[in-house]
């Protein structure tokens, strides 16, 4: 039987925190600079965790391509659903009422399509982070249609080629900051670090067992956290370039490999688990609630700045626990039965 990883759930739920604040910065009253790395974090845990799902069912021929794209829409649509909702009711509190342009706006990002307008170059303008949820699928139906030729050396491929082509980026742009605009380099840059997170999470899975045998050792997954922590902290330095491919090429390689161990029931474990279940709609819906309860208040965060940023944070985690327990699994389970057999 499969276990849960929670210790890389934990490291997931720590990256979301990150995320938070930087696009909370009025609540907090100071920006953590290199928080934007997180998404790179993301992209290895999702493809150590995809792996771990579906990697022998792929295989086997168990799970088609298509099944894999339904399961995975699943996946990721009812949270994501509801933080359109949200982004829709944040217009209308703004008095942009739906005109066709919001119209159309509002459908394509329902659709996980771009729509960048006049005033936004970036791919989804309704809700900036949706962009990575954008790469993400692209690579999670890259990897179900070319699984069968995946091997360990094809995956070696991929990563080097990436991983040189991240450090290709990093020198033009001077960081791994980008992604998220509708421009040829930008979108290049998105897929790049999706596919080197990705592919490395995959290889990191096929060989976990054998990375245990010489990483026995219980400190280590708080070592893997204590990394990450310092790693998404760092200010800026004039080798911010280099920092970042380190960071994501090799230090984040190392904390998923530290991290992924298997655990005991404990209570320590459900605290891990809980924040990898947060994680997801803590990342999709605190934009949009962020702005809307700034709205509401008339901007108050400001004068109570890191208190309020504190305060918000605890009422999302605690929201989106509320929510995956009483919305996002039971929606899940009635989708499932209507859509996959």
């Amino acid at each position: 039987m499969k276990h849960r990883f929670a210790y890389l759930d934990g490291i997931r739920g720590l990256a979301a925190i990150f995320v938070v604040t930087r696009h909370t910065p009025s609540y907090w009253d100071f920006n953590v600079f290199h928080s934007y790395l997180a998404v790179d974090l993301f992209f290895i845990l999702s493809g150590f965790v995809i792996a771990h799902a579906y990697e022998d069912k792929l295989t086997n021929g168990s799970i088609s391509f298509f099944k894999f794209i339904k399961i995975r829409l699943i996946r990721l649509y009812p949270i994501f659903g509801l933080s359109i909702t949200l982004c829709a009711i944040n217009l209308l509190l703004n008095q942009h009422l739906f005109n066709g342009n919001d119209a159309i706006e509002f459908f394509t990002t329902a659709l996980f399509i771009p729509y960048p307008t006049d005033s936004s170059p970036e791919l989804f303008p309704l809700n900036n982070p949706y962009w990575s949820l954008f790469y993400e699928l692209i690579i999670n139906f890259v990897y179900a249609s070319t699984r069968k030729w995946q091997s360990t050396n094809i995956l070696l491929s991929i990563i080097s080629i990436s991983a040189l082509l991240l450090i290709g980026i990093a020198y033009t742009h001077n960081d791994l900051n980008a992604g998220f605009f509708m421009s040829i380099q930008s979108i290049s840059a998105g897929i790049v670090r999706a596919a080197f997170g990705f592919f490395t999470g995959v290889l990191l899975y096929r060989y976990h067992a054998k990375i245990y045998n010489y990483t026995k050792n219980r400190a280590l997954p708080y070592v893997a956290f204590i990394i990450v922590l310092v790693s998404l902290s760092l200010p800026y330095s004039d080798y911010i370039a280099w920092i970042d491919v380190i960071t994501v090429c090799i230090l984040f390689p190392i904390c998923v490999a530290f991290a992924a161990t298997p655990t005991s029931r404990s209570k320590s474990e459900s605290i891990l688990l809980a924040l990898g279940s947060a994680s997801y709609p803590i990342y999709v819906l605190h934009k949009p609630l962020s702005e809307i309860t700034s709205l509401l208040i008339n901007n108050a965060e400001v004068k109570f700045a890191p208190y309020s940023g504190i305060a918000f944070m605890l009422t999302i985690f605690g929201l989106s626990i509320f929510l995956e327990k009483y919305y996002d699994i039971p929606f899940r389970k009635k989708l499932t039965r209507a859509f996959v057999k």
